[in-house]
């Protein structure tokens, strides 16, 4: 008889009831927003401007051309008119956008003027000057163009004002400066926008400049911190007609040799690959990316640790290809592109005897090809699809008697699907779909999950609602039946608060039941919750004080309990505040105070069923920290902080501290120390077994842990196309255990005879892990769009259960283990079509 899965049909009932039911707050403009407009001139008997900053092209020097407008001040004095004159002009004609900014200062000689990478504008210690285009009036989306007054191109894609750095386009800038101030000049393809096919175009625009000696960012229209998000305080752009969207085709081959000498081999060996990147827009809304013959050996390295804990470390996507133009796939959360390329180690049943042991098993599994398609209709309709395919990869497993080695299949052939649509609508909200599949060949895992996110905001976009519900389905082959097992689970949450204003507050639940999994394609730590909590924020951002900038805080609490069985966890109350005071220092503090007992089910690593778990005495944090004024020459941050469990005497502490250096406007070098110490922790370490093979105890063990990251990281700017940029990090986890303990199903240790110590007496529990990173590159951009790049990494790691005796030791033993070197050299090519042809 079949079984029917009621709660996925009425988790999609609860989400589209919402759906229906509280979008009509959604259906009014936005008026608490002051948009003013500003009309754009079509270039039509002068020539087009040569793109060199310096504005003495005819069409700069006309009458009309420039215009002075007042831009009003985000920070340091929110709603404050700004302490510089700004003068703007904006021309187009078939092909481009074209802006020249006079940027008017009367203390030329403190033009911040740092140089730094592509991308960097934000980082540096520069002036710069920034256009934002809405070519959707979406209110919820953007790019950026950004110069700074040395030079330096930024762009960027905006999403309710969170930044993706990754998007790159190709476009012109040019910067200059006088005795009055600096002058900046943009050229912005059409081929690098998207808009829509019509014959009157009316676009959200803004303007923003920096000033880095007054520490002020003011813009166009004026961007209120007291009210939520970002691109829906934009202003009006018209005037623009008759344009049409070009044929944006743009290919980038490249070729990459390598020289590399690998801790498992003897000698140095070589390589040569090449590959190609594709961009089509398939018309003036959707664009195509392909990436064929993927390489990411210049990809950056991961801050590796030590995971003594029950739940997987996440760790930055860092490949290019998963995080350019990749906004719309995070809707719903449960994306996670690392996934694309990990080896999931799904060794066939059976395939391993009992005189056999897995002696190597894949770290990745290759990328055949990948490919994305996105972007958004004139009404509105946002709609991602991402695909990738991953090559087979293979174990090599040993028979423990003869020695004999033979290869089994770890991961099968596998497709990789993301599918989002998302829609737009009034007062920066929206509702989107997403849903990703995992295919497996033969018998492998495969998996289904789907997503429905809700976003609404009031009229004036003071409060908010939002509501994600999102449904797992995984099949796992049964070789007993000879069929799949579904396994189905289901996820919802929402939320409501105040978002704008001094006063703000919300609050959220959340529910997870115990057999909902995204992590085929996804992340999710735990499932198995119902958590609900609360907060509420004081946020002033223009104090009436002698010294205060900005004064923020914030109260919560929290509770959770498992879904199934239904059980408390634990409940919290936590607050924070940030402080800046007129000299742009800034001061932090947070606490966090678990109320009561709490019971950990996960830490006991065992099935929920079995009953274990391990109860937490009640605890408390403190945390508090210092930042001095950035735009310094030397600038630090640092913040200290305590656990404490009275009832057992426990305590841990950190201490963290970042050393920033500018040493000119071509060098400046970071130093960062993050120091650890947790002392008699118990967790989770071992279990044991009877005769029978049934679960005896589960082993806890009381243990010091002492964690130190040193990293220095560094950039050398020859000029604004050309830079070094080196990074060093050492990492080092030493942990000692000290005695042990069974886990009680009352939650509580008892004694035990359990020990793990080899012949010489050293416990084979003790960890003392060091990870060190070196990484060195060089990037020309000799080019519009083409670079060259050349790095050398570095990698040593270590993992043993002999314990250092200090840090110093440590490093010097490090250095006695066997390295990964590599040296890349890449030459990439952009061609495109509209220069071509």
């Amino acid at each position: 008889m079949r079984k029917y899965n009621y709660e996925k049909y009425i988790a999609i009932l609860l989400f589209f009831l919402l759906t229906s039911t509280i979008s009509s707050i959604a259906q009014e403009t936005n008026s608490n927003v002051n948009k003013m407009t500003m009309w754009a001139k079509e270039l039509k008997d002068s020539p087009q401007p040569n793109i060199d900053g310096k504005l003495d092209d005819e069409v700069w020097k006309s009458a009309n051309a420039e215009k002075t407008v007042h831009f009003t001040q985000r920070s340091p004095e929110n709603g404050a008119q700004s302490s510089l004159e700004t003068k703007i002009s904006l021309y187009y004609n078939d092909d481009a956008i074209y802006v020249a900014a006079w940027l008017y200062d009367d203390e030329v000689e403190k033009i911040g003027r740092e140089l730094g990478d592509r991308d960097s504008g934000f980082g540096v210690n520069s002036d710069f000057f920034a256009l934002y285009f809405d070519t959707y009036q979406s209110e919820i989306s953007a790019v950026s163009f950004v110069v700074s007054a040395s030079g330096v191109q930024t762009d960027r894609i905006l999403i309710n004002g969170d930044n993706d750095n990754s998007w790159n386009a190709v476009w012109e800038s040019g910067v200059s400066k006088d005795e009055n101030g600096w002058y900046a000049e943009f050229k912005i393809p059409y081929a690098a926008l998207r808009f829509p096919k019509k014959e009157v175009q009316e676009w959200g625009v803004n303007f923003m400049r920096r000033s880095i000696r007054l520490n002020e960012w003011s813009f166009w229209n004026h961007i209120d911190r007291d009210i939520a998000g970002f691109e829906n305080q934009f202003g009006v752009l018209k005037g623009i007609k008759n344009i049409k969207p070009p044929l944006r085709l743009s290919l980038s081959p490249y070729l990459t040799g390598y020289a590399q000498n690998l801790s498992d081999d003897t000698k140095w060996s070589s390589r040569v690959t090449g590959g190609m990147d594709l961009k089509w827009g398939i018309n003036e809304s959707f664009t195509l990316d392909m990436m064929m013959i993927p390489d990411f050996g210049q990809v950056r390295a991961d801050n590796k640790i030590l995971n003594l804990g029950p739940f997987e470390v996440r760790y930055d996507e860092n490949r290019q290809f998963f995080t350019e133009g990749t906004d719309l796939f995070q809707k719903g959360n449960i994306f996670y592109s690392r996934r694309i390329g990990q080896s999931f180690d799904i060794l066939e049943e059976n395939t391993v005897s009992d005189e056999e042991e897995i002696i190597d098993s894949p770290s990745d599994a290759p990328i055949i090809n990948a490919a994305k398609i996105s972007g958004r209709t004139n009404d509105g309709i946002g709609i991602g699809f991402l695909n990738a395919v991953t090559n087979q990869t293979y174990a090599t497993v040993e028979n423990t008697t003869t020695g004999e080695t033979r290869e089994i299949i770890a991961d099968p052939v596998t497709n990789f699907n993301v599918l989002v649509v998302d829609k737009l609508l009034p007062n920066n909200s929206n509702v989107s779909f997403t849903n990703t599949n995992v295919f497996r060949d033969g018998k492998g895992s495969r998996s289904n999950v789907s997503a429905g996110q809700l976003s609404l905001n009031s009229k004036d976009n003071t409060y908010f609602f939002n509501s994600t519900v999102a449904y797992s389905h995984v099949s796992d082959w049964d070789d007993e039946e000879n069929i799949r097992e579904v396994t189905p689970g289901f996820k919802l949450n929402m939320g409501a608060g105040k978002q704008s204003g001094k006063i703000r507050y919300g609050l959220w639940s959340n529910l997870e039941s115990d057999t909902y999994n995204p992590n085929d394609l996804g992340f999710l730590r735990s499932p198995n919750e119902v958590s609900f909590g609360g907060e509420f924020g004081y946020v002033n951002n223009n104090p009436k004080s002698d010294y205060l900038n900005s004064f923020r805080s914030w109260t919560n609490i929290s509770q959770s309990s498992l879904y199934k069985p239904f059980k408390y966890q634990s409940t919290e109350i936590s607050s924070n505040f940030r402080a800046r005071n007129k000299s742009f220092w800034t001061v932090f503090g947070f606490m966090n105070w678990e109320v009561g007992d709490g019971y950990d089910y996960f830490g006991p690593q065992q099935d929920i069923e079995k009953g274990y778990f391990y109860v937490r005495e009640p605890s408390f944090v403190v945390n508090t920290g210092l930042e001095s004024d950035s735009r310094k020459t030397f600038y630090f941050e640092t913040n200290a902080g305590m656990w404490r469990r009275p009832s057992r005497n426990q305590t841990d502490n950190w201490f963290n501290l970042e050393l920033n250096f500018r040493v000119n406007n071509q060098f400046s070098f970071v130093i960062q120390q993050n120091h650890s110490w947790a002392r008699d922790e118990e967790g989770y370490v071992d279990e044991t077994y009877n005769t029978a093979g049934e679960l005896e105890d589960v082993i806890y063990g009381q243990r010091d842990i002492r964690n130190v990251t040193s990293s220095i990281r560094g950039k050398y700017s020859f000029t604004p196309t050309m830079g070094l940029n080196f990074r060093v990090r050492h990492y080092w986890s030493k942990v000692n255990y000290e005695k042990y303990a069974k886990l009680g199903t009352d939650g509580y240790l008892y004694p035990t005879n359990y020990s793990n110590f080899d012949e010489s007496g050293v416990d084979q529990n003790n960890r003392n892990y060091s990870a060190f990173n070196t990484e060195v590159t060089f990037n020309w951009y000799w080019a519009p769009g083409s670079v060259l790049s050349l790095m050398w990494k570095n990698q040593l790691e270590s993992d043993q259960s002999v314990l250092s005796k200090s840090y110093f030791d440590e490093v010097n033993n490090i250095f006695d283990q066997s390295q990964d070197t590599i040296f890349s050299l890449r030459i990439l090519y952009f061609l495109d079509y509209a220069y071509l042809f």
